[in-house]
């Protein structure tokens, strides 16, 4: 299954033995689902995801108990993808040639 969407990092389950700070990934249609990757607690996983707060992302894997999803594969969405591309080619403009 693929899904697309922006990730942000919370923290959730204040109080209880779960809190913790998880990453969340909000889909075009306003699903909210908790990320985490295959063998990992899905509360310890804030720190992989952490590169991928507030940008959109697409990301392969399969949902788990309805607000969880498990990620086999994640990158940046395309249009971000060009834009970082973009903003790195005017920044290598800008350096200066020694000759």
């Amino acid at each position: 299954m693929t899904i697309k969407g922006i990730i942000s990092l919370e923290t959730l389950y204040e109080g209880s033995k779960s809190e913790g700070k998880y990453a969340i990934i909000k889909t075009d249609d306003e699903k909210r689902l908790i990320l985490y990757r295959p063998e990992h607690y899905p509360a310890a996983e804030s720190v992989y995801f952490a590169a991928f707060a507030g940008k959109e992302v697409v990301a392969e894997g399969k949902e788990e108990r309805e607000k969880y999803f498990c990620v086999e594969t994640i990158a940046l969405a395309a249009e971000q993808v060009e834009e970082s591309a973009e903003i790195e080619e005017a920044e290598s403009a800008e350096e200066p040639v020694n000759e």
